[in-house]
């Protein structure tokens, strides 16, 4: 989901798995599409709130739905369509399947280069603003995201018919045990 240019596919691929990219961009899976040419890798441009796939047995977001200790970011503009994302994901999983939510990583400020980050949090949206500045460069980045509460999105995720299979430093999995009423 939200598969953008492959990079985390070619991975994947590399280790033996079969893909299926789904992102809205067809300039992302073009790019994706030019850096796998060497896999048979199958592509679809949809929207991930009206996702309409075979039901895969392992689905994977890296960057579109992030994971954190406090909950969940979701690249989208409003709670109701994050929610729309969510049934959606359940509706093409397969029951006793999972779902690898990434955790958000911590952007950290390197020797050559200084960070200034700040998130807001204002009723489900999160604001993330990111400042990087090096000797010949000043960057900066802004990142809205609707933002579900760690209570709320287990509750979410449950009457889906989810359960939190497993945990690491880099991954929460999610396996789907019955399909929702």
């Amino acid at each position: 989901m939200g598969v953008g240019t492959a990079n985390l596919s070619i991975f994947l691929l590399k280790e033996g798995y079969q893909i299926l990219g789904v992102d809205i961009s067809k300039d992302m899976l073009n790019i994706a599409k030019s850096k796998t040419k060497n896999y048979n890798v199958d592509y679809v441009v949809q929207d991930i709130k009206n996702l309409n796939i075979k039901p895969s047995k392992i689905m994977y977001s890296h960057n579109f739905i992030d994971f954190s200790n406090e909950g969940v970011e979701i690249w989208e503009d409003n709670f109701k369509d994050a929610l729309k994302i969510l049934k959606s994901i359940s509706d093409n999983l397969q029951e006793d399947g999972f779902l690898f939510i990434h955790k958000k990583e911590s952007k950290k400020q390197g020797e050559n280069y200084k960070l200034y980050h700040k998130s807001i949090l204002k009723n489900n949206k999160i604001v993330n603003i990111y400042f990087y500045k090096d000797s010949e460069v000043i960057m900066r980045k802004k990142y809205e995201k609707v933002y579900i509460p760690y209570l709320k999105f287990k509750e979410i995720f449950e009457n889906l018919g989810f359960e939190i299979f497993d945990e690491s430093e880099s991954w929460i999995v999610l396996k789907k045990t019955i399909s929702p009423n």
